[in-house]
């Protein structure tokens, strides 16, 4: 089952809660609501004002795009960051502040790059922090797009999610919202697991129904063919022996026929018992299609199985004829049907969505499910963070494990055995565990899946 709405996760997660939802601390100690994004647990860290070591036109553009991201103009917040960042093309705040407007608009790969190149480019670990757990947010979002078309990529993105929110717990182990986050992301994950298992449950018994199909199917053509010869074979005795009564040979070949349109049918019952795997309109087309042959297959044997009771073997013939021709279109339908899901049930073959802004509209859907507002925050004034002429700048931890999906995949599997109560129960002991034992202290999130 999936988890439906807010109120689901709310009530799972009841008790574990010191704080309310909608009031939270922010990053400097002021109140303000968080934005929510998608359900009232996923949040998206605060815009980050440009410190007092800019130049004077730097700052004020910040604040300007920061005003404009307030009042939900994005595409202007964004040009007025970039005038900033050709100012300070090194500062990390500017990028962070880019990558949440792109967030906004449903543009997550470009969020994504912004908010790696604030991880990259800063030097303050609440940046980095705050860049990290925004990157889980838009893993998670980018796994919500591919839950149709690609759930095994999805499943690579829930997983990719939880990685940054524990990249951003390590480097604040009191950073909660990334701990919730990793919560809700688990039982995202599992929910999904769960879901592919069943699918490739489902796929397995198409598959199998699909051979016997096929099977059956293919039996019947060989009859109908044998049919036509058999006729073929009665024409030529009758015209040899025109006196003779053939009438028992009418009534078997007759009543053959009649099994041959049977079977056919049994196919046809079959097919539309079938749960599709896809419910694309083409797919659909595609069965219809196969159901039409068959049926003309069944009318033109039925009218067949008649002119042979008749004696009326030549114009049998043709019907049979008819009836062969069919039944030989809709085995080719079916087959191509079939190799159309094995292609598709093969990793990789799923066409990737065509850029993140055609998903526009099911990003503002996703984040309607209870979004918050923003306010301006006052002009916070952190240390300088210039680099330093020669030293390297660090990678965010994100481009050093974007490559270990495969092996997560596999270990993930192992999630499907536990119940969400003990996932959740675990994350919470291991919290408390952490916050009694190691206060101030690094130590990363066990991943336990």
């Amino acid at each position: 089952m999936w988890i439906k709405d807010m109120a689901d996760i709310r009530q799972m997660l009841a008790g574990m809660r010191a704080k309310t939802v909608g009031k939270r601390r922010n990053y400097s100690g002021k109140l303000f609501p968080h934005l929510t994004i998608c359900f009232g647990l996923l949040l998206l860290a605060a815009l980050f004002p440009a410190h007092e070591g800019y130049p004077e036109s730097a700052r004020s553009l910040t604040a300007d795009g920061n005003a404009l991201y307030s009042a939900g103009k994005y595409d202007e917040a964004l040009k007025a960051y970039e005038q900033a960042a050709r100012e300070r093309p090194e500062a990390g705040e500017i990028f962070f502040n880019k990558g949440n407007a792109y967030f906004q608009k449903g543009e997550y790969e470009k969020a994504k790059e912004a908010y790696e190149a604030a991880a990259i480019h800063t030097r303050d670990p609440s940046l980095e922090a705050r860049s990290q757990f925004n990157l889980g947010n838009t893993a998670f979002l980018q796994g919500s797009r591919k839950l149709q078309s690609d759930p095994k990529e999805a499943l690579g993105l829930y997983e990719l999610s939880i990685r940054h929110y524990q990249n951003a717990l390590k480097i604040d182990p009191k950073f909660e919202d990334a701990a919730e986050n990793i919560e809700i992301a688990r039982l995202k994950l599992k929910d999904l697991m769960d879901q592919i298992e069943k699918q490739k449950e489902a796929a397995k018994e198409r598959e199998k129904l699909q051979k016997e199909m096929m099977q059956q199917l293919q039996e019947a053509v060989q009859e109908q063919e044998s049919e036509i010869k058999d006729n073929q074979s009665l024409r030529g005795k009758k015209a040899q022996n025109p006196t003779q009564n053939f009438g028992k040979e009418h009534e078997r070949l007759s009543e053959r026929q009649r099994k041959t349109m049977e079977k056919t049918g049994e196919v046809a019952q079959k097919l539309s018992e079938l749960q599709p795997q896809d419910t694309s309109s083409g797919r659909k087309a595609q069965e219809q299609s196969v159901q039409e042959h068959l049926k003309k297959a069944m009318e033109a044997q039925k009218t067949a199985a008649e002119e042979i009771g008749n004696q009326k073997l030549d114009s049998a013939q043709s019907e049979q004829e008819k009836a062969l021709e069919q039944m030989k279109e809709a085995q080719s339908k079916l087959q191509d049907s079939r190799q159309e899901s094995e292609s598709k049930s093969k990793p990789g073959q799923n066409e990737e969505n065509k850029g993140d802004k055609g998903s526009q509209t099911q990003s503002d859907q996703e984040k309607n499910q209870g979004q918050g507002s923003s306010q301006p925050e006052s002009p916070q004034q952190p240390e300088q963070q210039q680099t330093r002429a020669g030293e390297q700048q660090k990678s965010p931890a994100s481009l050093r494990e974007g490559k270990e999906q495969p092996e997560d995949l596999r270990n993930g599997r192992a999630v499907i055995q536990e119940q969400a109560q003990d996932i959740l129960q675990e994350e919470k002991e291991n919290r408390l565990l952490f916050q009694e034992s190691h206060k101030g202290e690094y130590r990363a999130v066990e991943k336990d899946w």
